[in-house]
């Protein structure tokens, strides 16, 4: 999260966010190995008759999104992920990872109901863990954030059930 403390600093945030200039990246544990290395999910953004938000292929209706994956690592039947948004939209990660087939760990909202195996997490798997942007005078500045505490307890419990 980034928060301007002057009004042309918050100019200057607000047109790089809208210039798509703000580098955003998410780590996500999610459900299934994922076959790729690495891609993009280039899916519409809409809502569905029952209005909730949904990802599919482009339609006339919907909004234009886009989001770059990597591959981490496999844990057992899960995947580890870093990904970029090049689009800012409304629950973007979630719904196109809930699209391919690999919705995200502890997500109530876009989970899949072919999923049996429940981790005991009362949050979504989803961390952003890098933020960077320009300053005022023009200079980058780029902040990492660890995952949180409860996030890497999943993860090292996960690999120890793994490897045992």
């Amino acid at each position: 999260m980034v928060v301007a403390k002057t009004w042309p600093a918050y100019e200057h945030l607000k047109n790089q966010f809208k210039e798509h200039k703000i580098k955003k990246e998410y780590l996500a544990l999610v459900c299934g190995r994922i076959d790729k290395t690495e891609g993009y999910v280039d899916f519409s953004i809409f809502r569905n008759k029952r209005g909730k938000i949904v990802a599919g292929p482009k339609q006339g209706t919907g909004k234009n999104a886009l989001t770059y994956f990597q591959l981490i690592k496999h844990i057992k039947n899960y995947s580890l992920l870093k990904l970029k948004t090049l689009t800012g939209r409304t629950h973007q990660i979630r719904v196109h990872l809930k699209a391919l087939g690999y919705p995200i760990v502890g997500d109530k909202l876009y989970q899949s109901k072919k999923i049996k195996e429940k981790i005991p997490l009362n949050r979504i798997f989803l961390h952003a863990n890098t933020l960077g942007f320009f300053d005022l005078n023009n200079k980058w500045l780029e902040f990492e954030s660890l995952l949180p505490e409860e996030l890497d307890r999943i993860l090292n419990q996960l690999e120890k059930t793994h490897d045992s």
